[in-house]
């Protein structure tokens, strides 16, 4: 069982009834207490309290609880906020009287109850103001300000000394002073019709001057300009907004022919630009343009230029959004057949770029090429960074030969690259034989280019430099190959030795079908049929095996 003591109820904000102040007042009481068994001796430790406050000393009905469910107590001395759970939203208007409740023990007796604090009595003062209790004397002089006077403020007439008084009659005994509500004397204002004995003609008006009499009529006066029309009018206002001067003007004058478009020619005259439009097309220095923007010219038809200096910047830019046929971006010809002018239907030129071209497409299938170049004759063509059909990628595809030209004394020589059928990769170097006998050991960097293992060896030819006793055969090796004298020759020579590799990841491709011919036998197009022939098609095998055979005949010995 718990007992309690109270050692201090502090009420350390004053809660008004009407909670109207202009300050907000934080809605809780600090409360101090004391907690002891029931032998009077303090306690200590974190106990559940509720707290509950009543309009009367006993019984009834709490109008106000709350628990806070672990008090801290140290040597039976305690401190809350009555109204930090549930707010303390009381208007204490009336006596209440705080109880307390310790865990499992029933509320203690009896309620304590609640006091004010010396100053808060003040509060009574605020609150005492009574509905329709304001006279003049609690007013400050100078505080009223026009718009508390004005027609918005609404003011009721009741609340004004005199009881004749209507919103719109300030007569004797109201209390208000017309002079000093509107700055004007009560002779400057009339509630009925009157005459005013003379006005004036002011600045820009006829009439003279009125005196008397039930009504005055003014006319702007005359000015200098004569009435009728004008073309092409040039006019004068003055400050009056009179028309003081008009004149006839010259316009705008020219002509041209139709579905031009009009230029100006001069300072006010019109006549034929290059831009023809044909209601549908519209044509640059052409009046037969067959797209919708045709130029012609005679050095630059179209000029593009940027000065940009974000990462993406485009002189001229084609784009193409169709949903069939062959798309075209940008497309460029030349038709002058003159065999001694230089022409080209696309020039590209850039200090890193001349002609950039990519295939956008991120398919896993179908044709892609970042160029297809032609010629004329349609029996050769190149497609440079080509994707195939069948996945095969290329740098450059096509018919014709790769090659290169040299200056020599004969003039520019064309030297043509060797080709096969199959991916290889090839090395070059020397060696010296001692004892008949020498180790190559492959370049890392080729090893790494290659794929050497018992499916794909490598071939390697070998050239003396000198005399041998015996012939030269190859024996394959894990990092490379020795070069090995027969009859158990102990020459002592120099030997260069070449060496292909299949490339690596593109072991299984021979004789790879890209393309076929068309119906005249000439022109390839892409094959979408046949796909690629491998090494592990039974068929390519069998039909190549004859060849192989004889090739393998032809080797040199080789150690296996």
């Amino acid at each position: 069982m718990f007992s309690k003591r109270l050692v201090a109820l502090l009420l350390t904000i004053a809660i008004l009834a009407t909670m109207t102040s202009a300050w907000a007042i934080p809605q809780l009481i600090s409360f101090q207490g004391r907690l002891t068994d029931s032998l009077g001796n303090p306690l200590t430790g974190p106990y559940s309290i509720v707290f509950s406050i009543y309009d009367v000393s006993s019984g009834g009905s709490p109008i106000w609880q709350e628990t806070q469910p672990a008090v801290p107590v140290t040597d039976g001395i305690y401190n809350v906020y009555l109204g930090s759970v549930t707010p303390l939203n009381l208007p204490f208007d009336v006596d209440c009287w705080l109880a307390l409740k310790v865990g499992a023990d029933p509320e203690m007796t009896p309620r304590y109850r609640l006091a004010s604090a010396a100053y808060a009595y003040r509060s009574a003062v605020s609150n005492s103001v009574a509905t329709n209790g304001v006279t003049s004397d609690a007013i400050l002089d100078g505080t009223i300000v026009n718009a508390d006077i004005s027609g918005a403020a609404a003011i009721t007439p009741s609340k004004i000394s005199g009881t004749a008084w209507t919103g719109s009659n300030d007569g004797a005994g109201s209390g208000l002073d017309a002079d000093l509500l509107d700055g004007q004397q009560a002779a400057a204002f009339s509630t009925t019709g009157h005459t005013h004995s003379t006005l004036t003609a002011g600045t820009g008006l006829s009439g003279g001057t009125y005196n008397g009499g039930s009504e005055a009529t003014f006319s702007l006066a005359n000015t200098t300009v004569s009435a009728g029309s004008y073309s092409n009018a040039n006019i004068t206002v003055d400050a009056q907004g009179r028309l003081t001067a008009a004149s006839n003007g010259s316009g705008v004058g020219g002509g041209g022919a139709a579905n031009y478009l009009a230029m100006w020619t001069g300072a006010s005259s019109l006549g034929n630009s290059i831009v023809y439009y044909d209601g549908t097309n519209l044509g640059i220095s052409t009046t037969t343009p067959t797209a919708r923007l045709h130029a012609t010219s005679g050095i630059n038809t179209i000029y593009g230029e940027t000065s940009s200096t974000t990462d993406l910047q485009t002189g001229v830019k084609g784009y193409c959004s169709g949903a069939s046929g062959v798309l075209t971006g940008v497309w460029g010809e030349v038709t002058n057949s003159n065999t001694s002018l230089s022409t080209r239907g696309v020039y590209g030129r850039g200090y890193k770029t001349g002609v950039f071209g990519q295939a956008a497409d991120s398919a896993s299938n179908g044709q892609q090429t970042g160029g297809y170049f032609t010629n004329a004759s349609t029996s050769s063509y190149a497609f440079v960074s080509y994707r195939a059909s069948s996945g095969t990628n290329y740098k450059i595809y096509g018919t014709g030969t790769a090659s290169t030209v040299m200056p020599t004394d004969q003039g520019m020589v064309t030297l043509y690259c060797p080709e096969s059928p199959e991916h290889w990769f090839m090395d070059f170097g020397s060696a010296k034989l001692v004892d008949g006998r020498a180790h190559v050991k492959l370049c890392p960097v080729f090893r790494q280019c290659i794929t050497y293992d018992e499916a794909n060896p490598i071939k390697v030819q070998v050239t003396p430099k000198g005399e041998c006793e015996g012939q030269l055969y190859v024996r394959l090796t894990e990092d490379g190959f020795d070069i090995v004298e027969s009859r158990d020759g102990k020459s002592d020579v120099d030997v260069d030795y070449q060496v292909v590799g299949k490339w690596r990841g593109k072991e299984g491709y021979r004789f790879t079908v890209e393309h076929k011919a068309d119906a005249d036998g000439k022109k390839l197009v892409p094959n979408t049929s046949e796909g690629s022939l491998k090494l592990s098609d039974r068929a390519m095998i069998d039909a190549y095996r004859p060849v192989r055979e004889e090739l393998d005949a032809r080797q040199l010995p080789m150690d296996r």
